[in-house]
């Protein structure tokens, strides 16, 4: 991808990303978050996004550290992420001491921008719970 980057400018990681990161539904009803996500990576410099590619494809895998985790924490879920299933989402949750999981409906990878209230929702029941 970082090559793909380098050659193809940004704009070839949107025309590959924007429907991989973005429920079906997302892609067809919401159409600002389309145009906001699009920009978002088309404004990105072709410098930074190959460091991002470069630093995801080398990053240690810290699962190990799940279980060490001693503060509230949750764990969302977009219910129709590629990127990140719901499964692998829950089984992160599940290796962090009483760490609270929820799926985001009809959301992809990013369901803060799919579904603002929903996800504000949960957060804001999760940070009352903790108190």
């Amino acid at each position: 991808m970082a090559e793909m980057v380098q050659t193809d400018g940004v704009q070839a990681l949107v025309t590959l990303m924007v429907p991989k990161l973005l429920a079906p539904a997302s892609l067809t009803i919401r159409l600002h978050v389309v145009e906001d996500l699009r920009c978002m990576i088309s404004e990105s410099s072709t410098a930074g996004v190959v460091a991002a590619l470069h630093a995801m494809k080398h990053r240690v895998d810290s699962t190990p550290l799940l279980e060490g985790i001693a503060v509230p924490t949750l764990v969302l879920a977009g219910s129709e992420d590629t990127l990140m299933q719901a499964r692998d989402s829950k089984s992160m949750a599940d290796a962090i001491p009483n760490a609270q999981y929820s799926v985001i409906p009809d959301t992809g990878h990013l369901s803060p921008m799919e579904a603002p209230l929903a996800t504000a929702q949960v957060i804001g029941d999760f940070l009352k719970a903790i108190g």
